[in-house]
């Protein structure tokens, strides 16, 4: 994250700060960067606020999850689907096995939907399948033992046009293609529905 060149930057660094008892004037470095024990914070915050606001509603409330890396953190707010709350739970960079991990900042909802999209950064880090699937698996499992009343949706990886101007590494349309085949069988055997973005975002030879 570089110097903040507005104030909601300013505000945004400040709070991240706080969350880490920190005195922001005081930092090593004018700029803070947020870690992931950082953000789970906020998820755990956040979800408690919605349960206190979905208790003061008279009628029943939808409550759906968006869980991933940055494309789930960076999905605009105004084109999430009325008639429910949303909360977002996308860490930019995360793999799998930190999802894993913060699992639990969810404890305090009933989400009645959970949308998971990773796996991308696990390639990009060079992680076998088998550990992506395990992971997933884990995910899934552990969702559904804590949220038996939730719908899951597994969504597939979008494919890639790597490397581009602002990426140097690269990240072959073959094995996300591969990725996306047992992930889809996974999500069969788990009982959760599988949503097939891949195909309508690739071309002939499987590029973005």
């Amino acid at each position: 994250m570089s110097v903040p060149k507005t104030g909601l930057e300013m505000f945004q660094q400040r709070l991240v700060a706080l969350y880490n008892k920190q005195i922001y004037t005081r930092l090593p470095t004018p700029a803070f960067t947020p870690l992931s024990r950082d953000w789970i914070q906020i998820f755990q915050d956040e979800a408690q606020l919605m349960k206190q606001v979905i208790a003061s509603q008279s009628n029943s409330t939808r409550l759906g999850v968006l869980l991933g890396d940055s494309l789930s953190m960076w999905f605009p707010a105004s084109l999430l689907p009325e008639g429910r709350f949303w909360l977002n739970q996308g860490i930019s960079g995360d793999t799998t096995g930190g999802i894993c991990k913060r699992l639990f900042a969810l404890d305090a909802v009933k989400p009645d939907a959970v949308y998971i999209l990773a796996g991308i950064n696990d390639l990009k880090l060079k992680t076998p399948l088998k550990i992506i699937l395990a992971n997933y698996r884990r995910i899934l499992q552990d969702l559904q033992q804590k949220h038996p009343n939730c719908q899951l949706f597994v969504q597939s990886l979008f494919p890639t046009l790597l490397p581009s101007q602002f990426l140097s590494f690269t990240i072959p349309n073959s094995q996300i293609i591969q990725l996306n085949q047992e992930l889809k069988i996974l999500a069969q055997q788990q009982g959760v529905i599988y949503l097939d973005f891949h195909s309508r975002f690739s071309d002939h030879s499987g590029n973005l």
